[in-house]
């Protein structure tokens, strides 16, 4: 399954980008996109006209970049159900970063120790703890290997 999940994050981001929905906050990047008037983006008053993180595009390649690291890690035979781990750390590490550069109103985000986060971020926190926690409980309970 973890591959599978990888590479639909991967397209399906893609369609995001083509839908002009979960777009990114103002930058001046040279990669920064410009949404056409009518677009998703361009109905948010503070956005319009300017250019703004693709961060549906940085989404779809970390979709591709974990297809490719399950895949690799596939080679070698584990037990049952590893390669859902380091799928969901790596998923909860690369949305939790982009994340800090995504859209959200500012009713989304919620403050600890000073620092602003978003829902997302919380769930992508317990994603990678999730992962990480069930290995360990896995690895040490000596899995059955494939």
């Amino acid at each position: 399954m973890a591959p599978a999940f990888a590479l639909g994050i991967c397209l399906t981001r893609i369609g995001c980008f083509l839908a002009g929905c979960c777009f990114g906050r103002p930058c001046e990047l040279p990669w920064c996109v410009k949404f056409p008037v009518g677009s998703i983006p361009f109905s948010v008053p503070e956005l319009q006209g300017l250019h703004i993180h693709p961060t549906q595009l940085y989404s779809s390649l970390y979709g591709l970049i974990i297809l490719i690291i399950i895949l690799m890690l596939d080679r070698k035979p584990r037990f049952d159900g590893f390669l859902i781990f380091p799928f969901f750390m790596l998923y909860g590490v690369f949305r939790f970063a982009v994340d800090f550069v995504r859209y959200y109103e500012p009713s989304v985000k919620f403050s600890i120790l000073g620092m602003e986060f978003t829902v997302n971020q919380a769930i992508s926190f317990l994603m990678f703890l999730f992962g990480l926690l069930f290995y360990l409980k896995m690895r040490t309970r000596g899995g059955k290997e494939n």
